[in-house]
């Protein structure tokens, strides 16, 4: 038996949170990944945090209702174009 809400936690606050996936983003920027984000109907600061996590601006894609299917497409695309000039 585990009783996790009974143990102890340590709280962490949204800035903190946001503070290390931008880390994490920059170190996966840095080893030559490249990141791709989808904001899906999200609020203005979490559209900006995923914005700087990817890649570069034109890796991010802000998509509201049924915009998925196009942001996809152009994710697919842009994956594509890299592989045949590579």
């Amino acid at each position: 038996y585990y009783a996790w809400d009974n143990e102890p936690y340590t709280s962490v606050s949204g800035s903190e949170k946001d503070d290390r996936l931008l880390d994490i983003c920059a170190a996966t920027k840095a080893s030559g990944i490249v990141i791709y984000t989808l904001a899906v109907e999200a609020p203005t600061s979490s559209n900006n945090l995923l914005r700087s996590c990817a890649t570069s601006p034109s890796h991010h894609f802000d998509v509201h209702r049924f915009d998925i299917g196009t942001a996809f497409g152009a994710i697919i695309t842009s994956i594509n174009h890299l592989r045949l000039t590579q």
